[in-house]
C-alpha cells in the first residue's frame, strides 16, 4: 500500500495510518511519502500556512520520528527510510550547482533533515501461542 504525501492533509494521521495498517495482510508493505516539517522546505511551507496562502493552510506533514513510533505500536516493522532534497532545487549556474553537490551528499549520508522522505514498513504478525 502506498500513502504519497497522504497524512499532510488528513484530520487525523494516526488514525489514517492505523486504518491502513488494519487492512493490510501479514508481512504487507506499507510505502509512506511525505514532507519533513522539520526541513527547508517544511519550514517555508508553515510560514506560507501563517500567511494564510490557501494551498498550505491544511498542510500538516507528519514528523518521521513519529510516524516511526506509530508503526511499532501498530506492529509494524520499519524496514527502510530514504531522505530526499536536504537542500532544495534553487538557483543559476554556480550556485546550482554548489547546491546539487550539497544536495548529493546529504542523499548519500542519508541526512535526516531533508525535506522529502520515503518510509519503508512490513506489517508483522505475532505467531498464535498454542494452547
Amino acid at each position: 500500500m502506498i500513502l504519497h504525501h497522504w497524512l499532510k492533509l488528513a484530520n487525523s494521521p494516526h488514525t489514517t495510518v492505523s486504518g491502513r495498517q488494519r487492512v493490510l495482510t501479514p508481512q504487507g508493505q506499507l510505502l509512506i511519502v511525505g514532507f519533513n516539517p522539520v526541513s527547508l522546505h517544511g519550514v517555508s511551507a508553515q510560514v506560507r500556512g501563517l500567511l494564510r496562502h490557501e494551498l498550505w493552510r491544511w498542510h500538516r506533514p507528519v514528523v518521521e520520528h513519529r510516524l516511526t513510533d506509530w508503526l511499532h505500536l501498530l506492529g509494524c516493522d520499519v524496514d527502510e527510510v530514504i531522505r530526499l532534497y536536504g537542500v532544495p532545487p534553487i538557483g543559476k549556474g554556480r550556485l546550482q550547482r554548489a547546491l546539487m553537490a550539497c544536495d548529493a551528499w546529504t542523499q548519500r549520508h542519508n541526512f535526516p533533515l531533508s525535506g522529502v522522505y520515503i518510509l519503508h514498513a512490513t506489517k508483522q504478525v505475532a505467531r498464535p501461542r498454542p494452547w
